[in-house]
């Protein structure tokens, strides 16, 4: 129960340092490194006032950039989230 207490009160990123400093999951080091440095690509690529990311949306020159992004992103979610939770209830608390 302290772990869920804990969890719920970190950010995005740091539930995942969490989880990949923790050891209980090397399955996921992977995963979870993976992550954490796809996220801190993101945020550093979207960095700029929302208008220039619109444009750069609205005109096509990302869409596919962030497509394989996002596609990736998700994939690595699941493998994460299904290496470290199984079926067990603290399959939820990374991302509550």
């Amino acid at each position: 129960m302290e772990d869920v207490k804990q969890m719920v009160s970190f950010t995005p990123t740091e539930r995942l340092e969490w989880l990949l400093k923790d050891g209980r999951w090397p399955s996921a080091n992977s995963a979870l490194s993976e992550l954490i440095a796809r996220y801190e690509d993101f945020l550093t690529k979207t960095d700029a006032p929302e208008d220039k990311i619109v444009n750069k949306l609205l005109d096509g020159t990302h869409n596919r950039t962030y497509l394989k992004f996002v596609n990736r992103f998700g994939d690595l979610i699941r493998d994460a989230m299904q290496t470290i939770g199984g079926k067990n209830l603290f399959h939820r608390m990374p991302v509550a």
